[in-house]
C-alpha cells in the first residue's frame, strides 16, 4: 500500500512540474527500397553460393497507434528471401520511432543450388527485428535495423543481417 502512496506523490508531483506525457507514435505507411548485409553468414554449411549483400524491398503498414506490419524482400545475386514482422512501436522524439517485433523468414527462390544463403539464411525460420524509423519532411521514411534468427542455416545455426533504406510515405 505504501508503495502506491509514493507512486501517486510523484505523479502528482511531476504534473504540477509541468510534466507531460511522451506523445504517441506518428506511424507512416511507406515502400521503401535498401540495402541489407549479412552480419553472420552460414558458418558450417557453406555449400552454395552467399549472398553477403542484398536489395532490400520494405513495405510498412501501421495497424493503430503502436503496432504495425513490416514486411521485407531481400533479392540477392543467387537467392530471394521475404520476412514479414509483425512490430511494437514506441515514439523516441517527434518523426524519429524505435520498434521491436517478430516475424519470420521464407527462402521464396535460388538460383541454381537449393542451399544458395541470403541475408537471413538459406531456409525458412522465426526472425526477431528492432530497429529505429524517421519521417524527414512529407514524403520521405529512412529505416535502420537489425534482423536476427537463431535457425536461418540449416534449420541448426543463426544468421543476423543488418538493413537500412530510404521510403516514400503515402
Amino acid at each position: 500500500m505504501r508503495s502506491r502512496q509514493g507512486l501517486f506523490t510523484v505523479t502528482i508531483g511531476l504534473c504540477l512540474l509541468g510534466w507531460n506525457q511522451p506523445a504517441l507514435a506518428e506511424q507512416h505507411p511507406y515502400l521503401g527500397l535498401g540495402m541489407s548485409g549479412a552480419g553472420r553468414n552460414n558458418p558450417a554449411f557453406n555449400a552454395g553460393e552467399s549472398d553477403n549483400l542484398s536489395f532490400t524491398l520494405r513495405g510498412s503498414l501501421p495497424l493503430g497507434e503502436f503496432f504495425a506490419v513490416k514486411s521485407s524482400v531481400f533479392i540477392g545475386q543467387y537467392s530471394v528471401q521475404a520476412a514479414p514482422t509483425a512490430t511494437l512501436t514506441v515514439p523516441i522524439q517527434p518523426q524519429i520511432n524505435g520498434y521491436v517485433g517478430v516475424g519470420y523468414s521464407f527462402a521464396v527462390a535460388s538460383r541454381g543450388e537449393s542451399s544458395n544463403n541470403n541475408v537471413l539464411g538459406n531456409t525458412a525460420a522465426p526472425v526477431a527485428i528492432g530497429g529505429v524509423e524517421f519521417f524527414p519532411g512529407t514524403s520521405s521514411a529512412l529505416y535502420i535495423d537489425v534482423m536476427f534468427t537463431p535457425t536461418g542455416f540449416e534449420g541448426r545455426h543463426e544468421a543476423a543481417s543488418l538493413n537500412m533504406g530510404w521510403g516514400m510515405r503515402f
